[in-house]
């Protein structure tokens, strides 16, 4: 196992010219919402965009702004509930608008009506980033781990993580509130406390290299990887991102196209 540096963080400070950064924060906060709203993620509406200037719909009432989930004192089923929505936002965010929050904690959700507000995605990332999956594993340790501390029984960071990039559970809201409300059930029926095995796998997962693209992934450990999982190994942390767990046929895919790629380079080498 290679142990995965951590990630810079995406909010980077200026190094250049102030003003122009902000500009491009706006800008990028003003596409990643209009993304979301098409997706029918809750987050506030972009009203208007100008220069560095981003004007918002306004969540709450009466002037007073609906309160961080940090900070809305929820107990019993609906914090229970606000996991649920929370993990929902973070798999239609990753499947429907190829986005990483990047910084997803309970200071970056809002709370009001019964509704969870995903807020603050500037600094959220395309799914082509270099490290957007070590962002999305942040977030889901993160997430977690203010929910935890609520007293709700939550997922694994990895049982998270999958739930977000697996394609296979199928494309509709109802297909992955199905899934998840079986995951749920599986957490609910297992020990409070991690066994000492759990723990390692945890400590494991979060410090172990998860490959972005197909140029990380090396030919040779292909098949070996694929006969692991078919054996039900679980330390083959890429394969539900490549979907190599639930189909042999992405795998033989996913084997032509790194042959390809590698034909490819060679052809390169010999052009040169």
């Amino acid at each position: 196992l290679t142990p995965s540096p951590p990630p810079p963080s995406p909010r980077a400070p200026p190094r250049h010219n102030p003003r122009k950064m902000v500009k491009m924060w706006a800008e990028k906060e003003y596409r990643n919402l209009l993304r979301m709203r098409a997706a029918g993620i809750p987050c506030p509406k972009p009203l208007l965009l100008k220069l560095h200037l981003l004007l918002m719909e306004f969540i709450g009432k009466n002037g007073k702004a609906a309160p961080r989930l940090k900070d809305a004192g929820l107990t019993g089923d609906k914090i229970c509930q606000a996991y649920v929505d929370c993990c929902m936002c973070m798999r239609a965010m990753y499947q429907k608008c190829r986005l990483v929050h990047g910084d997803l904690s309970e200071y970056n959700m809002l709370h009001y009506r019964g509704t969870l507000y995903i807020i603050d995605v500037s600094q959220s990332v395309d799914l082509d980033h270099p490290n957007a999956l070590e962002f999305l594993r942040r977030d889901a340790a993160n997430v977690n781990d203010f929910f935890c501390k609520k007293g709700v029984r939550t997922m694994s960071v990895r049982e998270l993580f999958d739930f977000c990039v697996d394609d296979s559970i199928g494309t509709t809201d109802a297909e992955a509130a199905s899934h998840l409300s079986a995951l749920q059930q599986v957490v609910q029926a297992r020990p409070l406390e991690l066994s000492p095995e759990e723990q390692v796998e945890a400590a494991v997962f979060q410090m172990t290299f998860i490959p972005n693209n197909l140029s990380d992934i090396e030919i040779s450990k292909v098949n070996r990887d694929n006969d692991a999982l078919a054996s039900g190994d679980s330390s083959v942390y890429y394969g539900t991102v490549t979907g190599m767990q639930s189909s042999t046929t992405t795998t033989a895919a996913l084997l032509a196209v790194l042959h390809a790629q590698a034909e490819g380079e060679e052809e390169e080498e010999l052009d040169c």
